[in-house]
C-alpha cells in the first residue's frame, strides 16, 4: 500500500470515528452541561486542540441560549456554522524556511495530526 493510500485510510478512519461519536452525541436529544462536556471531549480527542475546542463549545452554548434552540438537530447545524466560521477566521503566519516540531506522548495522535497538516 502506497504512502498516500495509507494516509487516506487513516484519515477515513479518523473521520468515521468522529462522525460516529458526533451522531451518538446528537442522538441523545438533550442539550445540557453533560452534552457540552462530551462535545468538548470529542473535539479534543479529534485533534481540534484544547483552546479551539473550548472556544467552539462556549460559542455553541452561547448561541443555543441566545437563539433558544431546543432540538439537537438545530444545535448540530449551529455547530457546523461555528466550525466553518472558526476555520475561515483561522490564520497562520509562517516565515520560510520553517521547522515545525510535533511532540507528545505515545498514542496521542501525533502521526494522524501530521498527516492532516
Amino acid at each position: 500500500m502506497g504512502l498516500f493510500k495509507k494516509i487516506k485510510a487513516a484519515l477515513t478512519k479518523t473521520r468515521e470515528n468522529f462522525r460516529r461519536k458526533m451522531d451518538a452525541l446528537f442522538s441523545r436529544g438533550e442539550i445540557d452541561d453533560e452534552f457540552y462536556e462530551e462535545l468538548e471531549d470529542i473535539l479534543i480527542s479529534s485533534d481540534v486542540g484544547v483552546k479551539t475546542s473550548l472556544e467552539i463549545t462556549e460559542e455553541l452554548s452561547r448561541r443555543v441560549h441566545q437563539q433558544k434552540v431546543r432540538s439537537a438537530e438545530e444545535a448540530r447545524n449551529l455547530l457546523k456554522i461555528i466550525i466553518q466560521e472558526t476555520l475561515t477566521e483561522a490564520t497562520l503566519t509562517i516565515e520560510y524556511p520553517a521547522i515545525i516540531t510535533i511532540i507528545g506522548v505515545n498514542g496521542v495522535g501525533k502521526t494522524t495530526s501530521v498527516g492532516k497538516l
